[in-house]
């Protein structure tokens, strides 16, 4: 199961939008909101579930950029 870190920046004025549609994510937990932008931290059962999330995270309204960094590979290398 991979675990992955990501760090959005976004609209301040659309931080209500973004913190809702982030909390409305199961596999995903939010850290404090920093000038830097919103930590996250998210457990998917595949790494190809962990892109379908980062994609999802780029399409939430207010979502200026998403990135990625830390990801676990694990499940690649499970037989």
């Amino acid at each position: 199961m991979p675990y992955s870190g990501y760090v959005i920046r976004f609209e301040h004025e659309r931080q209500a939008t973004v913190l809702a549609a982030v909390k409305a994510m199961p596999e995903v937990t939010s850290g404090q909101v920093a000038e830097q932008g919103l930590p996250l931290a998210a457990t998917t059962p595949t790494s190809e579930e962990a892109m379908q999330l980062y994609e999802r995270l780029e399409h939430i309204p207010g979502v200026m950029s998403v990135r990625l960094v830390y990801h676990n590979f694990e499940d690649s290398y499970e037989t």
